[in-house]
């Protein structure tokens, strides 16, 4: 798909900032943002955009020129929020990671280059419908509908398959996102960067005001991060290539589709799609979540039920 797309004298490269850049990046920072582990809050920064630009954009350069991602800024804070149940069971909570302020300009700087050139090459597989400009769950559910009442006029059954893949963000392997990164036409300089970004993070709890021992994190696109969701969406793009039926997907959920004259046809089709999905998770060491993951039929009357037992999720 990349390679029809993509002429082999085009890379990706990202290219340096100008100090105008880093003042426009500054100037929308959120400045009700919690402040991570460098102390600098997010309302001092754009208080002082015009001071601290130019030193700024000098370092920044200097990292995208050189491959590197400062180490102080892949250290995350971790705020741990009370949901439900016992509060003495850690999956009660649920994990508010806080990064650097500063490391957020230039992860804006770089998100901006790299979808442009996705967006531009026709890159992402038009079945993504989350964290992209123009799509929301809205445009994903009225695709959906139309395709399955479309068929149903034409006296067909619609299956379906509901996916959800646990804990997909911090599953995510770095040494095969890099991988995809390379196929998405990367330059050298560029996968340096991006390895540097991604490898030998920490993080630490944040708990009752203090910082219990720093832990690393070994897989996962990084929590709370500007560039997350992209990434997330570039290592997940190349699912739909391996099912034969439609697919719809939404950040970590994604629906696998087909209609038919009949049930046991419908079976034999997702049977088959969902056999290439747990291939597809295999080689990209992701795990569905079986207690989240439905199949369905939508017949003419509009009801829904549950497939036969012998289609495997």
């Amino acid at each position: 798909m990349v390679n029809s797309r993509i002429t082999s004298d085009n890379s990706i490269r990202i290219l340096q900032l100008t100090a105008e850049e880093v003042c426009s990046y500054l100037r929308n920072l959120n400045a009700h943002k919690e402040t991570g582990l460098d102390g600098l809050s997010y309302k001092i920064l754009k208080m002082s955009t015009y001071l601290i630009a130019p030193s700024l954009t000098k370092n920044f350069n200097k990292g995208l020129s050189s491959g590197m991602f400062p180490t102080k800024w892949k250290t995350s804070k971790i705020i741990p929020i009370y949901k439900s149940g016992a509060k003495c069971d850690v999956n009660n909570y649920r994990p508010i990671v806080i990064l650097c302020a500063v490391s957020k300009v230039l992860e804006r700087h770089v998100h901006n280059h790299l979808y442009q050139f996705l967006v531009s090459y026709n890159l992402l597989h038009h079945a993504k419908s989350g964290f992209r400009r123009y799509h929301s769950c809205e445009t994903a559910l009225c695709k959906l509908v139309d395709m399955w009442t479309s068929n149903m006029e034409s006296g067909l059954i619609n299956g379906a398959v509901f996916i959800n893949l646990r804990k997909a963000f911090d599953m995510v392997d770095t040494y095969s996102l890099l991988r995809k990164l390379a196929v998405y036409r990367c330059d050298d300089l560029t996968l340096t960067w991006f390895k540097s970004y991604l490898q030998e993070r920490d993080q630490c709890v944040h708990f009752k005001g203090t910082f219990p021992s720093k832990k690393s994190s070994l897989y996962g696109v990084p929590q709370g991060s500007i560039l997350k969701p992209l990434l997330f969406i570039m290592f997940i793009n190349d699912l739909p290539l391996y099912v034969n039926s439609n697919t719809d997907m939404y950040a970590d959920d994604s629906t696998i589709h087909t209609s038919a004259r009949t049930v046991g046809e419908l079976n034999n089709k997702l049977t088959e799609d969902m056999t290439n999905v747990q291939a597809w998770c295999t080689n990209n060491n992701m795990v569905i979540n079986d207690g989240k993951t439905k199949a369905m039929i939508i017949t003419t009357s509009q009801r829904a039920a549950t497939l036969n037992s012998n289609l495997r999720v």
